[in-house]
């Protein structure tokens, strides 16, 4: 069955967020970190108690600012990352 798609979203993204929203429910998630989400269009999808933004702007106010390439955390922080 093909997603609806709701009016100023592509067919991939409606896609996209089916599916994630297939894999990610049910799971228990502490911390997420979101790389690169811009206005975190997925923050509904995941049922975090935290739920972190990666950007290399601070124009978009991430709660992490820096580079994928080289996260400026440590590891295990997160128990959930979204790369899209």
């Amino acid at each position: 069955m093909l997603p609806k798609v709701r009016k100023g979203r592509t067919y991939w993204r409606a896609t996209l967020e089916t599916k994630l929203r297939e894999v990610l429910s049910g799971v228990p998630v502490d911390r997420a970190l979101d790389l690169g989400s811009k206005d975190a269009p997925y923050l509904h999808l995941v049922a975090a108690r935290r739920y972190d933004r990666l950007h290399l702007s601070v124009s978009r106010r991430p709660s992490v600012l820096g580079d994928a390439h080289r996260l400026p955390i440590g590891d295990g922080t997160y128990d959930l990352v979204l790369a899209t």
